[in-house]
C-alpha cells in the first residue's frame, strides 16, 4: 500500500480506536512504521462544540436541531450511530466549519499544538512512574521533568494565541446530568449508561469531599485518606465505564470525550508506556523512553 500523510493519520486514529489508549497506539504505530505519529494527533481544524464528522452524524444534527440548541456541548453523544463503524466525511467537516462549530488552526497555532502534544505525552509517562513514588520524591521528580520538557518544548502548556474556547469538561458533565433527567430522552442507551455512571461518580465525589478534597481528579497521594479514596474511586469508575461500554457501546464515545479525563489522572498504578528513541537526557532514561 502507498502510505501518504492522510492515510497514515487515519491509521493512527484507527489504532487509537482499536486499542482504546493513546500511549498503546503510539507504541503500535512506532512498531509498524518506525517513527512517532505526533504529527497525526491533531488535524488542521479543531472543535469548539463537539460534533460528528460523519454523514450519519450530520443527518442526526439536521434532524434534531432543537436537541442541539438545548444541549449544544453534548447532544452528539446520544446519536445512535456514534458507536457504529462510520467513515469520516469531509463534507460534514466543512458544514461544521460553516456553522462555527469548528475553526482552522493557523500555522502559528499549530506550532503551539505540536509542542503541547509532545510535552503532554512526555509528562503523562512521568506521571505514571511518579504515582508509585513517595510524595516528596514524586514532587521533585515531576518538577524536574517539567523543566526538561520546557527546555525542549518551550511552547508546552502555553495558551494558544487566538484559539476560540469551547465548552469545558465540567460544562459538558453538567449538560449530561440535565439530559439524564430529560423525559424526552429516556430511550437513549448512552444516557441509560451515563445515569449509572453518574450515580457511582456522585458517591465517589461525596466520599472524597468528606476526606477533605474537592474533586475526583485531584488527590493522587496514596499516603492521604483523600488520595486513597480518590485512587480507589477512579479505579472503580474506570471499571464501571468498561462494563457499561460493553453493554451500551453508545456510551464509549461519551465516556472517552466527557468523563475519562477525570479518572485517568496518573493512570493510578498502570505501568508506563515505553516508547523507544523519544528524547534525550537522564530523566528520559529514567522513564524508559530512550532507545
Amino acid at each position: 500500500m502507498q502510505w501518504s500523510f492522510s492515510n497514515l493519520g487515519q491509521e493512527f486514529r484507527k489504532l487509537e480506536d482499536e486499542l482504546g489508549d493513546e500511549g498503546a497506539a503510539f507504541d503500535e504505530f512506532y512498531r509498524r512504521f518506525g517513527f512517532l505519529p505526533q504529527a497525526f494527533r491533531g488535524g488542521k481544524t479543531y472543535s469548539i462544540l463537539d460534533r460528528s464528522l460523519t454523514e450519519q452524524g450530520e443527518r442526526f444534527q439536521r434532524a434534531n436541531s432543537a436537541l442541539f440548541n438545548e444541549y449544544p456541548a453534548t447532544a452528539m453523544y446520544i446519536d445512535p450511530s456514534i458507536a457504529g463503524d462510520s467513515e469520516y466525511s469531509h463534507q460534514a467537516m466543512l458544514q461544521q466549519l460553516e456553522r462555527g462549530n469548528r475553526e482552522q488552526w493557523t500555522p502559528e497555532q499549530f506550532a503551539y499544538l505540536q509542542q503541547d502534544q509532545l510535552g503532554d505525552l512526555w509528562y503523562d509517562n512521568a506521571n505514571r512512574i511518579a504515582a508509585a513514588m513517595p510524595r516528596a520524591e514524586s514532587k521533585a521528580f515531576l518538577l524536574a521533568v517539567s523543566d526538561e520538557i520546557r527546555s525542549k518544548y518551550p511552547l508546552w502548556n502555553e495558551r494558544v494565541p487566538g484559539k476560540v474556547q469551547g465548552a469545558t469538561n465540567e460544562q459538558q458533565m453538567a449538560e449530561i446530568q440535565r439530559m439524564i433527567t430529560d423525559p424526552d430522552l429516556a430511550g437513549s442507551p448512552a444516557l441509560a449508561a451515563a445515569s449509572r455512571y453518574e450515580a457511582l461518580r456522585q458517591e465517589v465525589l461525596v466520599e472524597i469531599i468528606k476526606a477533605g478534597a474537592a474533586s475526583i481528579s485531584g488527590p493522587k497521594s496514596p499516603t492521604t485518606d483523600a488520595g486513597r479514596i480518590a485512587t480507589y474511586g477512579r479505579n472503580e469508575l474506570r471499571t464501571l465505564a468498561e462494563e457499561l461500554t460493553l453493554q451500551y457501546p453508545e456510551f464509549g464515545p461519551l465516556f472517552k470525550n466527557v468523563y475519562s479525563w477525570e479518572v485517568n489522572v496518573g493512570r493510578d498504578a498502570i505501568e508506563p508506556v515505553i516508547i523507544d528513541a523519544f528524547g534525550e537526557g537522564d530523566i528520559m532514561d529514567d522513564l524508559g523512553l530512550t532507545g
